[in-house]
């Protein structure tokens, strides 16, 4: 199913440069730009390589900061701008930039805290808080940083395992 999947991968991102290129000026349309930037972002890293893909989620990053900036409340936004910097940080990362990774996954950390604590029962908040926590602990591994790795494991675990214990399991058993 490879060629089709890289098939139907290379139609939507041919979709998703036409719908920047003709649109980058809008300023009415910058959720929809960042979020189409994160969408290449993606769709690169799967079909082509982790660094063409980075400058697209930099793009997104870029848009949702300015829009964060004037509306600093907004969850949508917080979510959003947390996503990129969780994938900047994945990049980074195998790029082994371990400094930018690092920086990003601290900041996509510090915003998914925000939601996770202002929407307590939000699973998919505290779901998604636990994966940066895990992440940011791959890379302290790669840092040779084993005591910081296994804390960031233990802390997205208890995460995890409070979110098993209350309901039934779903994308969450998967992480953990």
């Amino acid at each position: 199913l490879q060629p089709l999947k890289r098939k139907l991968l290379g139609k939507a991102l041919d979709y998703y440069q036409r719908f920047l290129k003709e649109n980058r000026g809008d300023s009415e349309l910058s959720v929809e730009l960042a979020d189409s930037y994160f969408r290449v972002g993606n769709i690169t890293e799967e079909i082509e390589s982790v660094a063409a893909a980075e400058p697209h989620f930099q793009s997104a990053a870029k848009i949702q900061r300015a829009l964060l900036a004037r509306s600093p409340s907004e969850a949508t936004l917080k979510e959003s701008l947390s996503d990129s910097l969780n994938a900047i940080g994945r990049v980074e990362q195998r790029s082994q930039n371990f400094d930018a990774a690092q920086a990003a996954y601290d900041e996509s950390l510090r915003l998914r805290g925000e939601l996770a604590s202002a929407k307590p029962d939000d699973r998919e908040y505290a779901r998604k808080l636990a994966n940066v926590r895990m992440n940011s602990g791959l890379l302290k591994v790669r840092k040779k940083q084993p005591d910081a790795a296994a804390a960031d494991y233990e802390a997205a675990q208890q995460i995890r395992q409070k979110l098993l214990d209350e309901t039934k399991p779903d994308a969450v058993t998967r992480d953990f």
